[in-house]
């Protein structure tokens, strides 16, 4: 297991609920590219490279798949004595990615080990749609799973947060990611190492000559930075490398009995 301590939401493995029913059908028109307005000439989606997106499982049509969990949500309501809460969680949206800077991860590969992984922690869960998008930032697979069963919501009970999502992200990069040399990444850094990181993070970027650097956006994107390069360094692919701990000298026996002590209560 990863000795290294993970966000509420890792990397390469996030996790949403999603309410209300109707937000199920915008995720899946956002991941089957129905959404004209998202492939204009500012998105952050490369149009051009969207035919190499692809559904690995599930619904093809968006409305397939809302059309399904209406169904499980009619079912539930029929088969419980109350109706379900206007607040429930209706579905999850699982993101698996890993940095496009990692050429020798095959996406075919991956992906379906994410998503075989994903049926193995959600057993319970009915497979709404999965679908891979290539024509962004960064590789990634979105996973959208339903939480409605006829006699049950699965909601609260499969997505709990805190100690409960950090072991399933221990699990996911133990089983999966570390296949694929991923790794877990840093909690947190000190003052000076964020700052290190930060100095790195911008060399890269000139070295490159990022179109982020031209942006009207720049002083925004530096303070963003600033407050966590650790995200911004995976997506470039730069090597985070924390310093070692300073090793504490144990003071002997004899020196703490003769050692004068500090504080006002210490006479010179």
């Amino acid at each position: 297991m990863p000795t290294n301590a993970f966000n509420t939401n890792s990397l390469f493995f996030r996790a949403e609920k999603i309410k209300p029913v109707r937000k199920v059908l915008d995720a899946l028109r956002h991941n089957k590219r129905t959404i004209q307005a998202e492939l204009g000439a500012f998105s952050h989606i490369d149009a051009s490279k969207t035919y190499k997106n692809y559904c690995l499982e599930g619904h093809t049509e968006p409305e397939q798949g809302y059309r399904s969990t209406l169904e499980a949500i009619e079912e539930y309501n029929e088969s419980m004595p109350a109706t379900m809460r206007h607040d429930a969680v209706i579905a999850a949206e699982l993101v698996f990615s890993f940095p496009a800077t990692r050429k020798d991860i095959n996406d075919k590969k991956f992906f379906p080990d994410c998503l075989i992984w994903c049926k193995k922690e959600y057993p319970e869960h009915p497979m709404i749609s999965a679908d891979v998008h290539l024509d962004e930032a960064n590789p990634h697979m979105h996973v959208l799973i339903g939480c409605v069963l006829p006699d049950q919501l699965l909601g609260s009970k499969s997505f709990g947060y805190g100690t409960y999502f950090k072991m399933r992200n221990f699990r996911f990069f133990d089983e999966v990611a570390k296949r694929y040399g991923l790794e877990a990444s840093h909690n947190s850094l000190s003052r000076k190492d964020s700052k290190k990181l930060c100095q790195h993070i911008f060399f890269k970027l000139q070295a490159t000559n990022d179109p982020m650097l031209k942006s009207k956006c720049l002083d925004s994107v530096k303070k963003a930075i600033q407050r966590d390069p650790i995200l911004f360094a995976t997506d470039l692919g730069i090597e985070i490398t924390p310093s070692p701990s300073p090793i504490k000298r144990i003071k002997k026996m004899s020196a703490i009995f003769t050692s004068k002590g500090k504080g006002s209560n210490h006479l010179p």
